[in-house]
């Protein structure tokens, strides 16, 4: 059972994983859209539009569906979230999983 539950921690982080890789797309996309400039905390919503079914990942730790990122400031997240440090030149997603900060952190750089 202990390893029963390990796996289901590990699948829930790289669903968390997967997530930052979609906002990354959005973040992306925005950019190419604006002509090289990187979305802040007032662009969230034009980041929105460009994932997919313009709805915000679902947390897989708590099953909350339309979750927005923790913060655009780049504080420390909850159970499966993530937080994104972005200004108009770079940014910058970090990953929670169950206990402490994911090992993936996605740049610009």
């Amino acid at each position: 059972i202990p390893n029963f539950v390990a796996m289901q921690d590990r699948a829930r982080e790289a669903s968390v994983k997967a997530n930052m890789h979609s906002f990354q797309l959005g973040i992306e996309d925005f950019a190419v859209k604006n002509t090289g400039t990187y979305p802040v905390a007032a662009d969230a919503p034009a980041v929105l539009a460009n994932l997919p079914s313009a709805t915000w990942p679902t947390n897989p730790f708590t099953g909350v569906a339309n979750e927005a990122p923790e913060s655009w400031a780049g504080a420390a997240g909850t159970l499966g979230r993530f937080a994104t440090n972005s200004t108009t030149t770079g940014y910058s997603i970090s990953g929670y999983g169950k206990a402490a900060a994911l090992t993936l952190v996605l740049t610009n750089g």
